[in-house]
């Protein structure tokens, strides 16, 4: 489950769609009245209609207001969530709470994910089911972190020690980019150390696997 908070571009929506991986969503983040502009443009560019679905209850202090999803059939990963903001770690606990799958990938306005990067990142986890991973960083990318979601239930949400607490023995650490950054002007700044070998490297993984 890919979790975007403080989203302001639909461009951001539109990379995270790309991903074709099966067992993959996107759950965005938005205040719709702080945000209007943007929030009503996602519902409008996606057809998406608001649902009733129960939420969880495992975290105090999330404030979500109403849940929307696509009928159409290419957007139903997509997931937005209309939330009275009140900080950052409490809009990643609200998605978490609407969170499908094993594990979270927490993404600000700024990230995008590398071609393949859920795909990679699957692989990795499927190789190390038995070793007790809680969390995947990238070398290559320090603020990319992939988060097991009963880790983060079981430390009563985000905050600003959250991956700093994970046990070094449960953290797997690869050199491939995972997501790569957009400045304020919507230009990428990519970082290309390991680059084109970690491209390689994924590609060859997925072929082996697939």
């Amino acid at each position: 489950s890919v979790i975007c908070y403080a989203v302001n571009d639909i461009e951001q929506i539109e990379n995270l769609l790309h991903t074709e991986y099966d067992r993959y969503e996107i759950l965005a983040v938005i205040d719709s009245r702080l945000y209007p502009d943007i929030f009503y443009s996602i519902v409008k560019q996606y057809g998406l209609i608001q649902v009733n679905t129960i939420v969880s209850d495992e975290l105090s202090n999330t404030h979500i207001r109403a849940l929307y999803r696509s009928r159409q059939r290419r957007f139903r990963r997509l997931v937005l969530l209309d939330e009275a903001y009140t900080s950052s770690y409490n809009s990643l606990d609200c998605a978490t709470l609407v969170a499908s799958y094993e594990y979270i990938i927490p993404l600000n306005a700024s990230m995008r994910l590398r071609e393949h990067a859920i795909e990679y990142a699957s692989i990795l986890i499927s190789e190390n089911r038995e070793q007790a991973i809680v969390a995947i960083h990238s070398s290559a990318d320090d603020e990319c972190y992939i988060i097991k979601r009963e880790y983060i239930i079981s430390h009563d949400g985000f905050s600003a020690t959250l991956f700093r607490d994970v046990p070094s023995t449960q953290i797997l650490s690869t050199p491939t980019p995972l997501i790569y950054t957009i400045d304020n002007n919507g230009e990428s700044r990519r970082r290309f150390r390991n680059n084109m070998c970690a491209v390689a490297f994924v590609i060859l993984l997925f072929e082996m696997v697939y």
